[in-house]
């Protein structure tokens, strides 16, 4: 096999090339050059860096590698040590973020003042409030706070995504005011993504106890480690599940997952994150599902070329000064055979 493309190296790498001979071809393939392996392994690590999956192909990126090691391929111990050398590179590579963040001082008429915060797409922040609580600020959000609490209770106000570390005070409650329900602490670990623009808002407790309220104070219902509440703006409706808090958290960490969820709503937080604006060319393209995790800090045309290969969605980038570039997404034409 003189050449090979690259769509058959993407189903090997992914699992969804099983027939025996064929996977036995393209590792010879892969073996034959150092050509042929510097375009594998180019590949490999787009592949994942991208960390993308179609929801309706059901890949998986360890097949090929268990398929390897069954046959004992010489080729197999490279292959998975590059696998996860590009995985631990990655981790490392992505460092904090210092923001350039927008910060202005509102007086009320009660003489509290107050620090409003915009964190601009692209960025990230961290702040610590007069009672040591610490929050963190995802791209794209907004928080207004006072610089010193009033004696009855510690209030905030979110438009956007943070992750809270509340210190522990019973006698005064920590409520967190945003455009769908309140929360309330006295001392706890969470996450709230609560963004005016989004359809729903959520929240994820990692430790302690949380209460969710009306914006008039009812109480709504009260809330367990590990578990997400998600409120559904348009129909008022709240649906509680257990998850794994890592997955709801990890853009702490510079990384945005994902799992059964619409391009749509992935392309909002990538517009975020990236400070571009993606728009649908088809709208259907917006309901296709997608799992995976994204690292921030690789390019986004990075993104787009992977799920160019697994869904048959293109895309074009429109650049321009001093605006956000401009991501078209539409069907790519059939190929014909």
């Amino acid at each position: 096999m003189s050449v090979m493309k690259d769509e058959q190296l993407i189903g090997f790498i992914s699992g969804a090339i099983t027939n025996p001979s064929e996977i036995e071809a393209i590792v010879a393939w892969i073996e034959a050059s150092p050509e042929n392996r510097k375009q594998y392994n180019n590949l490999l690590n787009s592949w994942a860096i991208s960390g993308i999956v179609l929801e309706s192909c059901d890949l998986n990126l360890d097949y090929s590698f268990s398929q390897l090691k069954k046959k004992k391929f010489g080729l197999y111990a490279i292959l998975n040590y590059l696998k996860y050398a590009a995985a631990i590179i990655l981790i490392l590579a992505c460092g904090a973020l210092i923001p350039r963040v927008a910060t202005r001082m509102i007086t009320a008429p009660d003489e509290i003042v107050w620090t409003e915060i915009k964190v601009p797409c692209g960025q990230n922040a961290e702040i610590t409030l007069a009672d040591s609580t610490k929050v963190w600020l995802n791209s794209g959000s907004n928080f207004r706070y006072p610089n010193t609490f009033n004696p009855q209770n510690r209030q905030v106000a979110l438009n956007g995504e943070a992750f809270f570390r509340v210190k522990s005070d019973k006698y005064h409650p920590f409520h967190i005011q945003t455009n769908g329900m309140n929360v309330r602490v006295t001392g706890t670990t969470f996450n709230v993504e609560a963004y005016d623009t989004e359809k729903s808002m959520a929240v994820t407790l990692v430790e302690g106890q949380v209460e969710l309220r009306t914006q008039s104070g009812k109480l709504i219902s009260k809330m367990t480690p590990n578990m997400l509440a998600t409120l559904n703006k348009k129909n008022n409706t709240l649906e509680f599940k257990n998850v794994d808090t890592n997955f709801y958290t990890s853009w702490m960490e510079g990384t945005i997952s994902f799992r059964h969820e619409p391009l749509e709503k992935i392309a909002a937080k990538l517009e975020r994150w990236y400070n571009v604006q993606i728009i649908f060319d088809q709208p259907d393209i917006k309901d296709i599902q997608f799992s995976g995790s994204v690292l921030r800090n690789k390019p986004i045309d990075q993104i787009f070329e992977v799920l160019t290969f697994t869904s048959g969605i293109g895309y074009q980038m429109e650049t321009r000064n001093n605006q956000p570039n401009i991501i078209h997404l539409k069907h790519l034409p059939m190929k014909k055979n």
